[in-house]
């Protein structure tokens, strides 16, 4: 019986209306041809049609094969892959989701895809592929550990992948396109995967601290087109309180901003659109330096970082995120800039609190911009890979499937319902997750000059054009060891 249940699940979960879902269908799907049996002008038109979302896959039959991915188990902590393996239902939406979206994919195509943890998984992973026995299917491995393996040649490349579309709205097409390189793709997001969304940095902010201070309707603001970096530095050097009176400004007292002084700095100026490298017409990363854009926000960070008792650092935290959390949780911050795990961790917290984009470096930007992290599970294919139509179809089956079961319960009952409390957070958080910027800069660690950006606001260092200029050769040079290695491997 629980099977069955949780097959209506999931088949709930993927049919909707043709009005809801029409935007969903992939672009392969054509107009039928009218028949006698299609309903005209003159026909009553049904209210409801049922959507199915992966009919244009048609049928298939595995014969109950297993596609086995390897990725990080509970050494890892809060990075443990959760996207794959759910046991049975337990009322928590994200698992169930999970759950029903693998028997759907068991009973419909006769296969099963299964998560396998491990706490050496990235060298589990290289050996299965070096010694050729094929252990793993498909792997979920940090982007930012897993760029020596690409290099190497331990991945396939998504884009020769048979029966893989990755134009489709399950694939993140923000990923797709700034990570390729020179049309070959070897980390692929698409909607499976759960921990870029859990990296994307965002704004926290209390409510009752907004009251307090009299800061007004937030939410407006973005709605006017008034969020901006320096609207987020003034509302927070007016936030902070000695709490307890002894005129030192510590984890006991409350603060206009928690944040770590690194990433966040990272965060702001990806937000300002601010890019390290571009593409060119061939889709090869090139260097890109950086313009009085940068250099402008970079000094506006390090002053309100250093220059006034506004932000705490979680990184001099004794005990770092957690003690911030607490902090949060506590009253002590008017902001949280941070990743979006945090609404998760925060579900407990008495206070309401709601959640805004990063800031536009001016009003006249068209597009907010969000940060994904360097290190979240990308989905990849080892290069000896036995099967490649069957690698195709499951990665295209297991994200399709995954748009209306695993990544609607994340956002919608997981963020939107569950940890978020107000309705205005939905729009926000809609406006994040449709602008995920993935830094290849970042995520292969080029010249390091990302980090060293961060080095430098943390002890408040104004030396980005000097750091810029010292770097400057080995960021050049190291992009063009990856584009040679890639080369290579033709």
């Amino acid at each position: 019986m629980k099977r069955i249940l949780a097959i209506l699940l999931a088949a709930v979960m993927l049919l909707g209306s043709v009005t809801a879902c029409s935007e969903n269908k992939p672009d392969r799907q054509e107009t039928p041809t009218q028949t006698a049996d299609t309903p005209t002008a003159q026909d009553p038109v049904p209210e409801e049609t049922e959507h199915d979302i992966l009919a244009y896959l048609g049928e298939a039959d595995w014969q109950g094969r297993t596609f086995t991915v390897i990725g990080r188990d509970s050494n890892s902590g809060e990075w443990e892959m959760f996207e794959l393996n759910a046991e049975e239902e337990t009322g928590e939406p994200l698992n169930d989701a999970v759950f029903a979206r693998n028997l759907l994919l068991e009973d419909r195509y006769n296969l099963k895809v299964v998560g396998f943890k491990s706490s050496a998984y990235l060298n589990d992973f290289r050996t299965s592929v070096l010694s050729d026995t094929a252990d793993f299917d498909g792997a979920l491995l940090p982007a930012d550990q897993a760029v020596g393996s690409a290099t190497e040649g331990l991945f396939y490349n998504f884009n020769s992948l048979p029966g893989l579309d990755l134009g489709n709205i399950w694939f993140d097409q923000n990923a797709r396109k700034t990570l390729s390189v020179g049309n070959r793709l070897f980390y692929c997001y698409g909607d499976m995967n759960l921990q870029n969304l859990d990296l994307t940095w965002c704004v926290m902010f209390n409510k009752q601290l907004a009251e307090n201070h009299q800061i007004g309707d937030l939410y407006g603001l973005v709605d006017r087109n008034e969020w901006t970096v320096d609207k987020l530095f003034e509302l927070s050097s007016d936030a902070t309180v000695d709490l307890n009176g002894d005129g030192n400004l510590n984890e006991r007292d409350q603060w206009g901003m928690i944040t770590p002084f690194d990433r966040t700095a990272f965060a702001l100026m990806y937000g300002a659109e601010v890019e390290f490298v571009n593409k060119n017409a061939d889709d090869y990363p090139e260097y890109k330096p950086l313009d009085e854009k940068a250099f402008d926000l970079f000094s506006k960070i390090l002053t309100f970082y250093h220059k006034g008792k506004n932000v705490q650092n979680i990184n001099a935290l004794g005990r770092a995120w957690r003690e911030a959390e607490e902090m949060f949780m506590n009253n002590q911050g008017l902001f949280y800039v941070e990743c979006m795990q945090n609404l998760a961790r925060f579900r407990e917290m008495e206070v309401d609190f709601g959640v805004l984009p990063m800031p536009k470096y001016t009003a006249e930007q068209a597009e907010y911009r969000h940060m994904v992290c360097n290190f979240p599970a990308a989905f990849i294919i080892p290069q000896n890979c036995r099967d490649l139509d069957f690698a195709g179809f499951v990665t295209e089956a297991l994200n399709a499937a995954s748009h209306e079961t695993v990544r609607a319960a994340y956002v919608d009952k997981c963020l939107m319902y569950k940890y978020s409390r107000d309705e205005e957070s939905t729009g926000m958080l809609t406006i994040i997750l449709g602008t995920m910027y993935y830094d290849p800069a970042y995520i292969y660690g080029w010249g390091n000059l990302v980090n060293s950006i961060g080095m430098l606001v943390s002890k408040n260092y104004d030396m980005l054009a000097s750091q810029e200029k010292s770097l400057q050769k080995k960021l050049v040079k190291d992009i063009e060891d990856t584009v040679k290695a890639y080369e290579k491997l033709d």
